[in-house]
């Protein structure tokens, strides 16, 4: 009836077929299927994902598998194939023998899983220190321990690739910055409080009784001398910053990640987190292939020989297989991640179908963009990080002298020679320039105020957007160098971590032998 109908023919421009599977559209929600034309509006990203992601209906609700979860329940399916199998063929199944693939599991799992670990962590050496330069019998994380060199090739990525301090700098601008403080009212709260305290401080007897209008046409004028004192200043921190001698940004990014090696730890682990989580599941299912086949060939062991704790073949089968378990699977994670560079289009045999490879961490590159510049413009290269650099160069001395002295010419050009003649006769000799020293510091502090310092920041973090233009040049960038990102954090010691892997899988070969009396 309605299923030979449903082969026969099409019906409002779909094939009937299909029909029977297409899930009837909500009222008020716009179908993706476009009936005159035969064709689905939905986007190719949107197609890939529903291709990846497989709906299934349960109790009336719809549940979503994800590729990972469909990995895991096709490996565990052919688990209970196998071990049905030799059920069948052997008539016996003990626990002994489900422990093996159980045990590569675990073992492939946990060996990845420190590896990974012993990349970032411990923070500080730890262990016996024979020579007092961290060497000896212990262990320190790969990246912590080599900050240096870890720092630097961040550096190199960085500077002069992904930013150019000119091209920064040249952002900052004194008459955006001007209407910026104006407009957010910052510039009348502080004078207003300057003059106030200076008020209170230098003139007593008059300040108090002095007309609400001569307060306020008198900071109207400091107001409007303060614009060629901002344009000042900002040209004299635009000076420093482009001077290497007073701002070196290698520098300033080395020392960031050296001084603090557990943000330079985490900084790799939120770049890699995608690509860490699926070398951990990747160990776990290659434990249980390579833990079938260690079943297997034990299976095929004469059956006088099984289960002898003194027999030699377990003894070399075992501990064997565990070596090449463990150097293997820990060969392959990296291999997964960085390999291959470019991107490679391969048609799967006897289809027509055709796939893309590419290493993992590569194919995620937009994306791993924006997370790399989001940590970097966060964390070092903002408004906060470049003045608490300045302060620790001579630059910040000489920013501080052009402040004061384009103070001094504000504070000239508001008071008459009169007023300046009064303060100097009301105390002793340099009055005057006590005076304008006071005007200036009561600035200094008002200014340092965290709450404006804040919006400051903010500001010039938004005004420079470091963050967009690193997220753009890098999402760009070729893929040869974009790899380099992180794979020195692997590449360093690649070699160590998959030996570990491999002495690990003897030692647990053996231990599996003797535990389980295999």
């Amino acid at each position: 009836g309605k299923l030979g109908e449903a082969f026969s023919g099409r019906s409002h421009g779909l094939s009937s077929l299909d029909s029977l599977f297409i899930t009837p559209t909500p009222a008020g929600r716009r179908s993706r299927y476009n009936s005159t034309t035969g064709t689905s509006d939905v986007s190719s990203s949107a197609r890939w994902r529903q291709k990846r992601i497989v709906p299934w209906h349960v109790g009336g609700k719809r549940v979503r598998l994800s590729r990972r979860m469909k990995i895991a329940l096709s490996c565990l399916s052919a688990c209970l194939v196998v071990l049905l199998i030799i059920y069948k063929l052997f008539d016996v199944l003990p626990w002994r023998l489900i422990s093996i693939p159980l045990v590569s599991v675990v073992f492939t799992w946990f060996h990845i899983w420190l590896a990974l670990q012993m990349c970032f962590f411990p923070i500080d050496y730890w262990g016996w220190d024979i020579t007092g330069h961290h060497q000896g019998l212990g262990w320190q994380g790969i990246v912590p321990r080599k900050a240096d060199k870890m720092a630097g090739t961040a550096c190199d990525l960085m500077v002069d690739r992904l930013i150019y301090v000119k091209e920064i700098v040249e952002r900052i601008d004194a008459t955006d910055l001007y209407r910026y403080l104006s407009s957010t009212g910052i510039l009348r709260s502080v004078q207003q409080e300057v003059n106030r305290r200076i008020g209170n401080r230098w003139f007593a007897g008059v300040w108090s009784s002095l007309p609400g209008a001569v307060k306020e046409e008198l900071l109207e004028k400091s107001l409007e001398l303060s614009e060629d004192s901002l344009q000042s200043m900002v040209a004299e921190a635009k000076k420093c910053l482009m001077d290497k001698d007073f701002f070196d940004v290698r520098d300033l990014i080395i020392r960031c990640f050296v001084d603090d090696r557990r943000m330079l730890s985490e900084f790799f682990i939120k770049i890699g987190k995608k690509e860490l989580h699926f070398l951990e599941f990747m160990g776990a299912v290659m434990g249980l292939i390579c833990g079938l086949a260690q079943l297997a060939l034990y299976m095929f062991l004469p059956a006088h020989y099984r289960g002898q704790r003194d027999s030699a073949y377990s003894w070399l089968l075992f501990p064997l297989t565990g070596l090449v378990i463990g150097l293997f699977t820990n060969w392959v994670a990296l291999q997964l991640i960085f390999r291959p560079v470019e991107p490679h289009v391969v048609r799967i045999p006897c289809t027509e179908q055709r796939v893309k490879v590419q290493g993992l961490f590569l194919r995620r590159q937009p994306e791993v963009s924006r997370v790399y510049s989001s940590l970097v413009s966060d964390s070092i290269l903002n408004c906060s990080r470049f003045v608490a650099y300045l302060q620790t160069t001579k630059g910040w001395d000489r920013i501080l002298e052009v402040f004061k002295e384009t103070i001094n010419s504000t504070v000239d050009g508001m008071i008459s020679t009169p007023a300046a003649i009064a303060i100097k006769m009301a105390g002793k000799e340099g009055s005057y320039e006590r005076f304008k020293n006071d005007v200036a510091h009561e600035l200094k502090v008002e200014l340092s105020h965290p709450h404006y310092v804040e919006m400051y920041e903010r500001y010039m973090d938004s005004r420079l957007g470091i963050r967009e233009l690193m997220a753009q040049r890098l999402a760009a960038m070729p893929s040869k160098d974009f790899e380099r990102m992180l794979h020195p954090v692997f590449q360093e010691d690649e070699g160590t971590l998959i030996i570990l892997g491999g002495i690990l899988g003897v030692a647990v070969g053996c231990l599996q032998v003797w535990l389980f009396g295999l």
